[in-house]
């Protein structure tokens, strides 16, 4: 079988030519030329390397045509590796022509054709190598931040698209909306890791869980002596993301007056500390997120409609799972593998699979890494490998029961319906029935919500108390474990 490599000799020495085609003919196809017209006249041989004379003229001692077309070669062929041939005494001239490009060179009479052969491979791998290590990293940056973010539908390529365009500017202002439990975090943080601020900090704010007279301070910092507790100055969320990306978690959350001074930090990347006058400015990519009806909040008047139109240059909407079932599988994948180290479960079977993809997910994607952490260990505890339809638990989910109207019922009235009210009640849902589930442990409550911590389950609780204290009275184990007053005292954080 002839060999697969093709190089081209270039040598205006004919015997001398002949003799390095006859030695590498077994290792190599071999095309000829004796001068820099001919050689151009070859490139297009399906070459793999060059073999070079640095002087192509007997005649004249002065000739480097070789470097001259080393140069030509560099420039219109960047990835046909070139090994150089020089005489006795070219030694400088082989080192310049290393500075433009060649992958090595040698001197003739001083190596046999077996070192020849070497040589020449060496090169020709070389370029391999750096060719597939450049393909690598290209993949690897096409990749890096996806890992998180699983799904092959349209609608989350479309997702990706846009994630990669507002990251790659670095400065384009970003709205990330969908349901509780679609991903937002996720996807902000995708942006972070897929541009060029992945070099400086990812710093979240979660603008749900701040004390409302805190914000401030915790968005903007503060002077020393700023307010009564403030002993010393203290930088803030945004002051900390220099470089880097601020996510603005619950946008929908952040009090009007605060509002105002987000907006002409957006408008002039500028902004003063609690308790100073002192500008400061901030070079920082701002995304949001909500699962809120920001236009609903628009016209209640209790969101700033300019801040709106700032925020949202670009927006992301993510879709809920039930949107893009086929993607169910994908999750599931990413989960088991998650999670693997934890259990020997190592798989889940086809009827538990199609279950899945018929279950609505009102949690959306953190309702399934709940679902699926749960039902690995429950199959762990019997000893098998497997997920079955019975460790899934969907029965006593309280979206399944939702879905059938059991655990809650929607009423779509003429006069239409308040649907902060309506989210509210579905959370104080999933909540009552955590509390039921873990048998009222508040400690395994909040993992079963997919919380960071039970406090972030007690501000969520106590916020929407206090917006809607008529709810309270529909869910018991809610009114018990936090409103109570014996207990709740006992309880507090």
């Amino acid at each position: 079988m002839k060999p697969a490599d093709s190089i081209l000799i270039v040598d205006d020495d004919t015997d001398y030519r002949d003799a390095l085609g006859a030695a590498l003919d077994k290792d190599f196809q071999i095309v000829s030329a004796s001068n820099v017209s001919e050689a151009r006249r070859r490139l297009d041989s399906g070459l793999t390397a060059v073999l070079l004379d640095i002087r192509l003229s007997k005649t004249d001692p002065s000739n480097q045509d070789g470097l001259l077309l080393l140069q030509n070669l560099k420039k219109t062929h960047p990835d046909l590796p070139v090994v150089m041939m020089t005489s006795y005494g070219d030694e400088v001239v082989a080192t310049e022509a290393i500075k433009l490009g060649a992958s090595d060179f040698l001197q003739k009479g001083q190596v046999n054709y077996r070192d020849l052969s070497l040589t020449v491979r060496n090169a020709i791998d070389r370029t391999r190598w750096r060719r597939r290590a450049e393909e690598l990293e290209k993949d690897l940056r096409r990749l890096q931040g996806w890992d998180t973010i699983v799904g092959d539908q349209a609608n989350m390529h479309a997702v990706r698209e846009l994630v990669d365009m507002v990251a790659q500017d670095g400065y384009t202002n970003v709205l990330i909306r969908g349901e509780t439990g679609t991903g937002k975090e996720l996807i902000a943080r995708a942006i972070h890791n897929r541009g060029w601020r992945k070099e400086w900090k990812f710093i979240e704010a979660p603008l749900a869980n701040l004390p409302r007279d805190l914000v401030d301070s915790e968005l903007f910092g503060h002077k020393k002596g700023a307010f009564t507790d403030a002993r010393e100055s203290r930088t803030g969320y945004l002051e900390n993301a220099k470089g880097g990306v601020l996510f603005l978690d619950e946008i929908g959350d952040l009090p009007p007056e605060i509002q105002v001074k987000l907006l002409k930090f957006l408008e002039n990347r500028t902004f003063a500390r609690l308790g100073s006058t002192d500008p400061i400015s901030i070079d920082v990519q701002v995304v949001c997120a909500t699962h809120r009806n920001l236009e609903e909040q628009i016209r209640a008047g209790t969101f700033r409609e300019d801040l709106y139109f700032r925020l949202k240059t670009v927006e992301i909407t993510l879709p809920p799972l039930r949107e893009r079932a086929d993607d169910v599988p994908l999750l599931v994948d990413y989960y088991l593998n998650k999670n693997r180290r934890r259990t020997k479960v190592i798989g889940i079977s086809r009827p538990a699979i199609e279950q899945l993809m018929k279950y609505p997910f009102p949690g959306n994607v953190r309702e399934l890494n709940t679902i699926v952490e749960r039902a690995m260990l429950l199959a762990g505890t019997q000893s098998r490998s497997m997920i079955e339809p019975a460790d899934l638990r969907l029965d006593v989910q309280p979206a399944a029961a939702a879905a059938q109207g059991g655990l809650l019922s929607v009423d779509l009235s003429a006069d239409g319906v308040d649907l902060d009210r309506e989210l509210a009640r579905v959370e104080f849902a999933y909540v009552n029935e955590a509390l039921r589930s873990t048998e009222g442990k508040k400690t395994e409550a909040y993992r079963v919500l997919g919380l960071n911590d039970r406090y972030a389950l007690h501000r969520r609780v106590k916020r929407i108390g206090a917006e809607y204290p008529d709810l309270i009275e529909e869910f018991p184990l809610v009114k018990k474990l936090y409103f109570e007053k014996k207990l709740f005292s006992s309880d507090s954080v």
